[in-house]
């Protein structure tokens, strides 16, 4: 399986941490953060449901925004920022422009 987060830099009790969040744990506002349940509960849905694109990925070959809406349930913005960060990352490449006939798979 590719491994969608290659810039992990280690982890904070079995957490994640990326490089965006190592240098939030720098600031003031990091205990606040951290302290707060809610956040390690979102950040660990958010991450398990790239996870669940990638390997959707793997076995259809490509995926629209819709579908990844049914898929995992969630809201059309939530589907595109899900997309976008895995194209961000070089995970998935998007095909097509028009936005009726665009789709996304694997990057090779």
């Amino acid at each position: 399986m590719i491994d969608i987060f290659p810039f992990v830099l280690g982890s904070l009790f079995g957490v994640v941490i990326s490089l965006p969040i190592i240098k939030l744990l720098r600031s003031k506002r990091s205990v606040e953060l951290f302290s707060d349940p809610l956040y390690y509960k979102i950040f660990s849905r958010k991450k398990e449901n790239l996870k669940r694109i990638v390997e959707y990925l793997e076995k259809n070959k490509k995926v629209t925004n819709n579908g990844v809406e049914k898929f995992l349930d969630v809201s059309d913005s939530t589907a595109k920022k899900y997309l976008n960060e895995l194209e961000k990352d070089g995970v998935v490449i998007q095909v097509g422009k028009t936005v009726k006939y665009v789709y996304y798979s694997l990057k090779k």
